[in-house]
């Protein structure tokens, strides 16, 4: 990614959050690795690493078990680039701004939120082996969707922000129609409060399914 330490202006972009691009580690050696804009590893260093440690635990556990292990590291890294697209450690300032007297969100938030609901319309997961985390993955899509469309009808994207429309604040003097636009506007604010609960409850239950058919100690700590 660009604002990676090993960016590479050349590397296709829609390989950037593919396997090939992907290496997992735990906090400590993520740390060691990337420090000092990773001068100490560079990627054909990481790139071996990754696939000596590939060859060694496929010797290990052979042909099935090299299989099954594949699919749940992909699928894990699937899951880590959702976690990264939804932006789950600042998930807090965004249902904040959406659950305001005004709602309103900024364009990098508002352009987040569009390029997810592309990404996971884009994906095809294993329901064979994954089922539970492939219709957690579904729904988050459909009430994303729902979210989305909901914003664009009830607000405008301005230079740098999207905000609700306040109808009832740009007419000429007419108390009724002040009133009627005003009802609209609270409807409006209301059903975008309701979508942000849903799309919360969404994300909780992708983390919920992940902890059940993946990784049991996903984000164990960071909640």
């Amino acid at each position: 990614r660009q604002e990676g330490p090993r960016y590479d202006p050349t590397y296709p972009e829609d390989k950037i959050d593919g396997y090939q691009n992907l290496l997992l580690l735990c906090p400590t050696h993520h740390a060691i690795v990337d420090k000092n804009d990773g001068r100490g590893f560079s990627v054909v260093e990481l790139v071996k690493i990754k696939r000596d440690h590939e060859l060694l635990i496929n010797q290990r556990i052979g042909p099935a078990g090299e299989r099954s292990r594949e699919l749940e590291e992909r699928m894990f890294a699937s899951v880590i680039v959702w976690e990264q697209k939804a932006n789950l450690e600042n998930w807090g300032r965004l249902t904040c701004r959406l659950t305001t007297a005004v709602p309103s969100l900024s364009i990098t938030q508002y352009s987040s939120l569009i390029e997810l609901g592309r990404w996971l319309l884009g994906r095809n997961w294993p329901q064979h082996r994954f089922p539970r985390i492939s219709r957690a993955f579904d729904n988050m899509h459909t009430v994303l969707h729902d979210l989305i469309d909901h914003l664009n009808e009830c607000g405008d994207v301005e230079e740098d922000y999207w905000q609700i429309r306040r109808d009832y604040k740009s007419i000429a003097w007419n108390p009724e129609r002040s009133q009627e636009l005003l009802v609209e506007f609270n409807e409006a604010r209301w059903v975008l409060y309701s979508l942000i609960i849903e799309l919360t409850k969404a994300v909780n239950w992708v983390i919920r399914m992940v902890t059940i058919e993946l990784e049991p100690l996903y984000r164990f700590d960071e909640g």
